[in-house]
């Protein structure tokens, strides 16, 4: 693996309220190589996006306590370093969900883009224009310089969300991080803003966090896999192996839950029951009330985490697959 771009380590997300605080992330740790794409999937209220939220810093900043670090090229995103305001929406990009609300409807596309160069320091009206046009070109909108007076319910759902592409790609980021941009749209639209993705990932060479509970769309997009349950890792490793050999029952049910085009008269097996809400940090597994393999043990300490192969972990008191000899790793700093 190449050189690390996002070292993540520990990271915590509490929203505090008059009642007892909400754990929406919990001792989340990964790392991220320059040019690798990773998929984080899971039940919504997971804590996936509220994840990167914390990254992009746009978490409110009263009610909610942050915790551990996340480094981009050194720099830590999350305390009070000034470097970190100046490179998000510039080498970190992020693709919001829902592009019909996402977009301000009161202003034409031309000014959202302008609005975007702006805050980040290009002056030059003609300049401004001929970026605008070269993206919107790139992620494949026709006549771009005849859209640009439009506003955003002039547009269909897939040129929308090729739009908020267009804007997240227009300082050409080094990491992009995709929050369900294929929600809502049909499965060709779907399959189209795949495309476009691992086609821009190859021409600019940036690395890519795709968030997800759709675990279907991303078997040929990413690198890697990270699958979060109530605000925890439990599972991490290459696409492939995890979505053939999945070692978590949790990241098993998902998969068990999809329809199969090549067992299209196979009954689905839903996962029973539905996120635990997590008001503090308990030294336990979230997931044993909904597993059909949960034990005592379970609910009396934090899951160890247990490498399954070389670049292949699982927290998991049960897993499914064995880990080799000697390879248990320590517990997480959190136990």
């Amino acid at each position: 693996m190449s050189e690390s771009l996002l070292s993540i380590d520990g990271l915590g997300v509490e929203f505090r309220s008059e009642g007892r605080p909400l754990v929406a992330v919990d001792g989340v740790s990964l790392e991220l190589a320059r040019g690798e794409a990773l998929a984080i999937v899971g039940e919504s209220g997971s804590g996936k996006s509220v994840s990167s939220l914390a990254l992009m810093g746009l978490l409110p900043r009263t009610g909610v306590q942050l915790s551990g670090s996340a480094r981009f090229d050194g720099i830590e995103l999350l305390g009070a370093d000034p470097r970190a305001r100046r490179i998000r929406g510039d080498r970190i990009a992020m693709i919001y969900q829902d592009a019909m609300t996402a977009l301000n409807p009161t202003l034409t596309i031309g000014k959202q883009f302008s609005l975007v160069l702006r805050a980040h320091g290009e002056r030059r009206r003609g300049e401004i224009m001929a970026r605008t046009i070269a993206t919107l070109e790139r992620v494949g909108i026709s006549n771009p310089s005849e859209r640009l007076g439009s506003y955003p319910h002039q547009f269909s759902g897939g040129q929308l969300q090729r739009i908020m592409i267009a804007l997240a790609l227009i300082g050409e980021p080094e990491l992009l991080i995709a929050d369900e941009p294929t929600t809502a749209l049909d499965v060709t639209v779907q399959a189209q803003i795949v495309d476009l993705v691992m086609g821009l990932r190859a021409e600019l060479g940036m690395a890519v966090i795709w968030i997800t509970h759709d675990l279907s769309v991303i078997a040929r997009l990413v690198d890697r896999i990270a699958v979060m349950y109530a605000g925890r890792l439990v599972e991490e490793g290459p696409v492939v192996e995890v979505l053939l050999r999945p070692a978590h029952p949790y990241t098993a049910g998902l998969i068990a839950s999809l329809p199969r085009i090549d067992r299209p008269s196979q009954r689905l097996e839903p996962i029973p029951g539905g996120l635990p809400t997590v008001t503090e940090s308990e030294p336990l597994c979230r997931f044993a009330d909904r597993c059909p393999m949960a034990s005592s043990r379970c609910r009396e300490a934090l899951p160890p985490v247990v490498r399954i192969g070389a670049d292949h972990t699982v927290s998991c008191v049960h897993p499914l697959r064995q880990s080799a000899p000697d390879r248990r790793l320590a517990h997480q700093e959190a136990s």
